[in-house]
């Protein structure tokens, strides 16, 4: 998945994702949401201060990505990022 293009003014993190945190974010929900789905089924956000992490935007592709269990596991322990320390123990992604 490539980042989601950005509209003017709407908040990005350093890897070009879409910020779904912060006080930017707040003020325009909507439009953060709406960008990310221009990118596709799925797409990279940061979800909180450096957490990064794929978004799923439509329906059927959430239902898909559950029912396939070989694939992806609903069990955080195997999140990359978490297993690879790039999540804060206090992150609000932990909570």
């Amino acid at each position: 998945m490539t980042p989601a293009s950005s509209s003017p003014g709407l908040p990005l993190s350093a890897r070009g994702c879409p910020m779904l945190h912060g006080t930017l974010f707040a003020a325009r929900p909507a439009e953060v949401y709406d960008q990310l789905r221009q990118a596709g089924p799925a797409g990279w956000a940061e979800i909180a201060p450096g957490v990064h992490a794929l978004v799923i935007t439509r329906h059927r592709a959430a239902v898909d990505l559950l029912n396939d269990t070989g694939s992806y596991s609903k069990d955080p322990r195997h999140w990359k990022a978490l297993a690879e320390g790039e999540v804060p123990a206090a992150s609000p992604g932990m909570a």
